[in-house]
């Protein structure tokens, strides 16, 4: 997707395949912007939903000051777009366990916190980063992350 600028946060973009009838439509819910952190997407193609990243963070404190209001007010829109979204889903997509890309166990008030998502993961179907080559930090999350959502994240690389 390099060269498309993002400039709007319900920008759409569509791919037609002629050849062999297939449309995917691609919904960007929330990128590196004001109030996100991280690229959180929607990829819908004839039967099938896909949420890839569904995180966003903020940090609450930074530099001992807490985020400006307009940056706040963008945060909640995007969370409530990724809400919205793992409403209707069939697939999730974890790339990584980076606080912007997945729901957190110990979120701050400007992070989409997993206890609150826990129930709309468990009738989809998951792809997540596996264990190998985390760091220690990243480990405990995946971890926490399987014991709130109450289901294992498979690893589906390679």
């Amino acid at each position: 997707m390099n060269g498309f600028v993002f400039g709007e946060l319900q920008r759409h973009l569509h791919y037609k395949n002629m050849g062999q009838g297939l449309t995917v439509k691609i919904k960007i819910l929330g990128t590196e912007s004001l109030g996100v952190r991280g690229l959180s997407c929607e990829v819908v193609l004839k039967n099938r939903k896909i949420v890839i990243d569904p995180g966003l963070a903020l940090g609450y404190k930074r530099f001992g000051l807490l985020p400006h209001p307009a940056q706040v007010a963008v945060g909640e829109h995007v969370r409530m777009k990724i809400f919205e979204a793992l409403a209707e889903t069939t697939d999730v997509v974890l790339s990584h366990f980076h606080g912007d890309h997945v729901p957190l166990p110990d979120a701050n008030p400007c992070q989409l916190d997993a206890y609150q998502v826990a129930h709309l993961f468990r009738e989809v179907r998951l792809w997540s980063k596996g264990p190998e080559g985390l760091s220690r930090h990243m480990t405990a999350r995946r971890e926490t992350l399987i014991e709130i959502l109450g289901r294992e994240l498979p690893d589906t690389e390679g």
